[in-house]
């Protein structure tokens, strides 16, 4: 049970965890900051490992895309449901059709792969273009929201790209492959420069837009916009729960409404049919165990920035959205 995880560097960075906060006290300690003076700053050799991850994932994603192969069997999948709409044909038949391609995905990777290959024809690089854009419009959001909360600094902005950049590298091409994850991280990444925006009904109007594709990407693309609603509704009330709720229910049902070939009833009916199989446990401990893995930077840089009673105190304080960001 524990070999797929531990075929995952997350369990060393576990390991070492405690190790990173022994070095954040040591790093807190006044004597320690007086005394310390290496030839390359700590700050200097990050940075500089952040760009090399930055340049290597998207180097990554420029050589996959002109790769003839896809590396995941669903991939194919997701091409040929593709081709299949782009003909005219139905992207969910109905459980008892003669046809078996249908999938549980919503309909968003579909409908924007037949487009590509209006644009390009049929072909494994116009499969694959779509996930590339979604990684540039991820980090593109990601340096938006970054540049948004620190006032146009370039170093922040580098840190957040190298950290997804390396996080992303962990689970290959997850980030720009032919699946709805690159949409899922665009919409996260839009969701978050939102909450960055000046409050107000453009904010709200923008991060519902990008849940309701989020959810036409996966149906569990609201779980990653828990804690953008909880910030916005403790910071702007339940208006902007209620506005941001109504621009996702739109966006969400709009491809339904207005596309002939994209069936809500047979769409509902894969998920029940898939819903019987209840949760796997160990995915569940392969999350958590995900979870204490992300936190390890974010941790070291709270711990070293403000201790444990001022973590203590800014957890009380975002108590609602640190609940739903680990939900």
């Amino acid at each position: 049970m524990l070999a797929p995880l531990l075929g995952f560097p997350v369990l060393l960075f576990i390991a070492i965890f405690p190790l990173t906060l022994v070095l954040a006290a040591l790093l807190r300690s006044a004597p320690l900051r007086q005394h310390f003076s290496p030839v390359v700053s700590l700050i200097t050799a990050a940075l500089v490992l952040l760009t090399v991850g930055i340049a290597g994932h998207f180097l990554f994603a420029i050589m996959y895309l002109g790769s003839p192969t896809f590396t995941d069997h669903i991939e194919p999948n997701t091409a040929i449901i593709s081709w299949i709409y782009a003909q005219g044909g139905q992207i969910y038949h109905s459980l008892d059709a003669p046809e078996r391609y249908a999938f549980l995905y919503g309909p968003v990777p579909y409908i924007a792969t037949s487009w590509m290959y209006a644009l390009l024809g049929g072909s494994t690089f116009a499969a694959k273009i779509a996930g590339f854009i979604c990684l540039l419009t991820t980090s593109a959001f990601i340096i938006l929201a970054v540049w948004q909360r620190f006032s146009g600094r370039i170093i922040p902005c580098l840190v957040a790209l190298g950290y997804f950049s390396l996080i992303a590298l962990f689970f290959k091409n997850h980030s720009f492959w032919s699946k709805p994850d690159p949409f899922l991280m665009a919409c996260t990444a839009i969701g978050l420069y939102s909450c960055l925006m000046r409050p107000g009904r453009t904010a709200w109007v923008l991060c519902g837009i990008a849940l309701g594709i989020a959810l036409n990407a996966k149906i569990t693309g609201v779980l990653y916009f828990l804690p953008y609603l909880a910030w916005f509704f403790d910071r702007d009330g339940y208006r902007a729960l209620l506005v941001t709720s109504l621009a996702a229910a739109v966006t969400a049902l709009l491809p339904f409404w207005a596309i002939d070939q994209v069936s809500i009833i047979n769409y509902t009916t894969w998920l029940q049919a898939a819903g019987g199989h209840g949760l796997s446990r160990f995915l569940l401990l392969q999350n958590l165990v995900f979870l204490i893995f992300i936190l390890i930077p974010p941790g070291f840089f709270l711990f070293w920035q403000y201790g444990s009673v001022g973590i203590r105190s800014w957890f009380g304080t975002y108590r609602l959205v640190c609940v739903a960001s680990i939900l």
